[in-house]
């Protein structure tokens, strides 16, 4: 089952690609034994999350970001990649990607 934060995501396999304070999602198109092919997901801002922000930083602190949620768009078609296992794990050039997860984060406090 893939963790996810997509509203109306189809059904396959999924990566997500973690960054220092986020997180997007790419989609399995075809695997080797240690080699994946991925496609970029492209997400949308669900209006029904509003990030709260609050005084503080530099100019303001999210205080729900934890609760965001993402409306699906496509999945690429020309944004490719192709990640490797590592012996720490699922990378492509450093970057660590997370199997069956497809999730979307945007750090708002960053």
């Amino acid at each position: 089952m893939t963790v996810t934060n997509i509203k109306n995501l189809p059904d396959g396999k999924y990566f997500t690609e973690v960054y220092f304070s986020e997180q997007r999602p790419w989609k399995e198109l075809k695997r080797t034994r240690t080699t994946v092919t991925l496609a970029a997901v492209y997400v949308d801002r669900d209006p029904a999350f509003e990030p709260h922000m609050i005084p503080g930083g530099f100019c303001g602190h999210c205080d729900n970001q934890q609760d965001q949620t993402w409306l699906f768009r496509e999945i690429s078609p020309i944004e490719h990649l192709t990640i490797r296992m590592t012996n720490t794990g699922w990378k492509y050039k450093g970057q660590k990607f997370f199997e069956d997860k497809a999730t979307y984060f945007m750090d708002w406090n960053f």
